[in-house]
């Protein structure tokens, strides 16, 4: 497994709860190619696909803040995907109807979870993927401030 001690220099890589949280930030059309280009130079090895991706719903429950009650909000559409590689079984699960970047999230989770986080090679993915996170992050930031912004504040206009 993951080390819980993150390696120098990257404190993501050690520790595979981060890592899953990042692979499910990564939007699926960015993510797919970063896999199917590791699989091309042969730098992931072959996937052996456990089952075909399922589609499917999930409940999502939330706390209400008051008397902390738990209800279901309401249903969400996944999709779950298993692979196995270099012998580590790899799972994912990504919003929406998605299964191709369902397997490329699964794909890495258990090539992730097969190395370790040691190689140069799974640094460098961490790196990418990293990048790509905090920019996503923040073009979001800058979006929710411009809609901020446009705010109307109800008791001002009295």
């Amino acid at each position: 497994m993951f080390r819980n001690v993150p390696s120098p220099g990257n404190t993501i890589s050690g520790d595979r709860n981060l890592l899953c949280n990042l692979i499910a930030r990564i939007p699926g059309d960015r993510l797919v190619p970063i896999v199917d280009d590791l699989l091309a130079n042969g730098t992931i090895p072959s996937p052996v696909p456990l089952r075909e991706p399922q589609i499917g719903t999930v409940q999502i429950q939330v706390r209400e803040p008051i008397c902390l009650d738990r209800f279901i909000l309401g249903d969400a559409l996944v999709t779950t995907a298993e692979v196995v590689v270099g012998g580590t079984l790899g799972w994912a699960m990504r919003p929406g109807a998605d299964p191709e970047s369902a397997v490329a999230a699964a794909i890495l989770d258990a090539w992730f979870a097969d190395d370790n986080g040691n190689s140069p090679h799974v640094q460098r993915v961490v790196e990418e993927l990293t990048t790509l996170d905090e920019r996503y992050r923040v073009a979001e930031f800058d979006r929710l401030r411009d809609v901020l912004t446009t705010a109307i504040d109800f008791e001002e206009l009295d």
